[in-house]
């Protein structure tokens, strides 16, 4: 079985349509961060060889290991402001919103 999806203008193009078009905004308290010049395996320890299916991809632009760290980052700044209630994590995650960072292709919070 193969999936095919129809041609995208980018890559990110799906994901972006389902931020925009599916996900309801005005609570700020959904994100969507696109990372500059990661594929699928640039977020995990290691590619994962059962996936049962060969995936074709880009290749990754910058190191495994910037990504991991910026996404562990984030994810723990997200937890402890909308979970936990901790504002200053609300302020850091904010800032990372409006700081420029060269992993970071986009940032957008609704």
């Amino acid at each position: 079985m193969t999936w095919l999806s129809p041609p995208q203008p980018e890559p990110t193009t799906p994901i972006r349509r389902t931020f925009v078009e599916a996900i309801a905004g005005g609570r700020d308290d959904s994100y969507l961060l696109l990372l500059e010049g990661a594929n699928h395996f640039s977020i995990a320890q290691f590619s994962d060889p059962t996936v049962g299916i060969p995936l074709r991809d880009y290749e990754a632009t910058q190191p495994a290991e910037q990504f991991q760290e910026l996404m562990a980052k984030a994810i723990g700044l997200f937890i402890d402001a909308h979970v936990n209630s901790q504002s200053t994590a609300l302020q850091s995650l904010g800032q990372m919103l409006v700081t420029k960072n060269p992993l970071i292709a986009s940032f957008e919070r609704k």
